[in-house]
């Protein structure tokens, strides 16, 4: 009995094992690869609320995005990781009502 237990349990495996070999994962609208070709996240434009890094002003149209923030239901991008601490500490003072 417990030879045929493991041989229903070793093919119920494989079965789960190659159902999930086949699924690709969906493509997100967020990457790791930047527009200028270095590492950071290629996001369309359309998705942010201002390509403008709130904190230094800089056009992340034109340079690499290295994270986003939400806020208020919006999509925030910047330059780099101290920009975006500190739109975390207050974002409401960087958003433009």
């Amino acid at each position: 009995m417990t030879i045929k237990m493991t041989r229903l349990f070793t093919a119920v495996l494989l079965l789960t094992l190659a159902s999930c070999a086949g699924t690709a994962e969906q493509e997100s609208p967020m990457d790791t690869t930047s527009p200028t070709g270095g590492p950071g996240i290629n996001i369309s434009p359309d998705l942010l609320a201002t390509t403008i890094d709130p904190i230094c002003n800089m056009d992340l149209a034109q340079s690499k995005i290295t994270d986003t923030a939400h806020y208020n239901g919006g999509i925030y991008a910047f330059c780099s990781k101290g920009c975006k601490e500190e739109f975390q500490k207050d974002p409401a003072k960087y958003v433009k009502q």
